[in-house]
């Protein structure tokens, strides 16, 4: 349990990775999803997070891809002949969209730590091929930032911060 407690920066980055799948076609705006924390969280000598504890967050954006119909033209008859008006019935394209945040992280000693990140992933349709959605993977790993100064509960230890994984995806505005 922990024996102390140390002030946590605003800014310190926390990495968690999706707990389960999301996809932008059977999740909602709104809807809860679950993150783990992947390394411990080592601020000044001390444990603040543990590899595990679970972080939550919210579908911000969910739009499935789809396609949509541009306006029809007719046909023209003159004195050179028939000119076609399929070019303007064409079928446009609008790409899927999903929008996650990282919003709290509930710490191995019970300390609720507010975390800022939201990201945006894009799915750009490809012409003449099938709409799908964004999905992203489970054990996808984001970098959230704690979002304001706090005093929180922690553990002293010896061990040093693991680096940030290079496949961790940082927050739309980093």
């Amino acid at each position: 349990m922990a024996d102390a407690t140390t002030s946590l920066p605003k800014g310190t980055p926390v990495v968690v990775q999706t707990y389960n799948a999301i996809n932008s076609a059977t999740f909602h705006v709104g809807e809860h999803l679950a993150y783990t924390v992947t390394d411990d969280v080592i601020v000044n000598g001390a444990i603040v997070a543990k590899a595990g504890d679970r972080a939550s967050g919210v579908v911000e954006d969910a739009v499935q891809g789809r396609k949509v119909r541009a306006g029809r033209a007719g046909m023209l008859l003159g004195p050179v002949g028939a000119v076609a008006g399929g070019a303007a019935n064409r079928v446009a394209s609008k790409g899927a969209d999903l929008r996650v945040s990282v919003d709290k992280l509930q710490s191995f000693c019970g300390a609720t730590i507010d975390l800022s990140f939201v990201r945006s992933e894009y799915h750009k349709p490809k012409r003449f091929s099938k709409m799908t959605s964004v999905e992203i993977a489970k054990g996808q790993k984001y970098v959230a930032t704690v979002a304001r100064d706090s005093t929180v509960c922690s553990e002293p230890t010896t061990k040093s911060a693991a680096p940030i994984p290079s496949d961790a995806l940082r927050a739309d505005n980093s």
